[in-house]
């Protein structure tokens, strides 16, 4: 049972917005990484489940410009 009030209307409108221009971007080429570091492309972008893809990516060097005396 869904619960209807403005609130969660408003949240539902926000989504479509979001998923709207997600599918626009990728759909010109554009590769987008989400808040949980996935990457959203045009192969992936109507898997049912966000999960159905592995992104791999390898975590920036750490570099230390301090020299020991």
């Amino acid at each position: 049972m869904p619960i209807h009030n403005e609130i969660f209307e408003s949240y539902r409108q926000q989504v479509k917005k979001i998923d709207k221009a997600m599918r626009l971007l990728v759909t010109h080429g554009y590769k987008i990484i989400d808040l949980e570091n996935q990457l959203i492309h045009r192969d992936n972008i109507d898997c049912e489940s966000k999960r159905c893809f592995t992104y791999n990516r390898t975590p920036k060097k750490i570099t230390t410009d301090e020299t020991e005396i």
